[in-house]
């Protein structure tokens, strides 16, 4: 028998920036951890985020933003 493919959301870096910027979307931060296992983004968002993240002047706030991406430690979109 066929195992059927679940879905993969693929998500932009506006979606991730959004995630970094905005603490007052906890809905969309809520839906994406319970959908963690189905979510991805690509190498090129990756570095889009990391480039952004390293252009903040805030050592502080670099720190937080940087974190948040290694913690969370999102897939990589195979092809």
């Amino acid at each position: 028998m066929e195992e059927k493919m679940k879905p993969l959301y693929l998500l932009d870096t506006d979606v991730i920036l959004d995630l970094l910027k905005n603490k007052d979307n906890q809905s969309l931060f809520e839906n994406i951890c319970a959908q963690k296992d189905f979510c991805v983004i690509s190498v090129f968002t990756w570095y889009e985020c990391l480039s952004i993240v390293d252009s903040i002047e805030d050592g502080r706030k670099k720190d937080i933003l940087f974190s948040f991406l290694m913690i969370h430690k999102f897939r990589f979109l195979k092809h």
